[in-house]
């Protein structure tokens, strides 16, 4: 029958002999391939990169219109745009730690790793309540070395 002809040439052909720098290409690209972010990822940098961009171009705005003002000098202008660009959250930098990680609890008793862990790594858990009364101890110490200044 000439359907089992058709099929008898196609499966009684020989493959192509391969070299070993074929292979070797082929799996270079496969490599390339596989080193690119997903489409799912490439999309949400993109997006991250545009609300930055447009944080940016807010921001921009703000300090040209603080940067007119006639009325305000110079020392005035450079505070407001130091507070402009500090509060606007655009510069902000990583915090590090010096050779601790900070990990928050996420519950009552539960301790979470975040990252990488094991040797070499010092991981404290904290939670909320731990991180503002730190806060808020530095904040008295604070009020009262000023206050101490203040009464000489």
């Amino acid at each position: 029958p000439r359907w089992f002809r058709d099929e008898y040439t196609v499966a009684r052909q020989r493959n192509k002999p391969v070299t070993k720098e074929d292979v070797d290409e082929m799996k270079l690209r496969i490599r390339a391939l596989e080193a690119l972010p997903t489409k799912k990822e490439a999309e949400a940098k993109q997006r991250k990169k545009m609300k930055q961009a447009r944080r940016m171009e807010q921001v921009r705005a703000r300090a040209q219109a603080i940067a007119g003002q006639d009325e305000l000098s110079g020392s005035a202008k450079v505070r407001a745009l130091e507070t402009l660009y500090k509060n606007s959250g655009v510069l902000k930098k990583k915090r590090t730690f010096a050779g601790k990680t900070y990990v928050v609890a996420s519950g009552q008793g539960q301790r979470k790793q975040v990252g990488k862990g094991g040797r070499g790594n010092r991981i404290k858990y904290v939670d909320k309540r731990m991180l503002s009364d730190k806060r808020g101890a530095a904040a008295s110490r604070a009020r009262a070395g000023k206050d101490s200044k203040r009464r000489r």
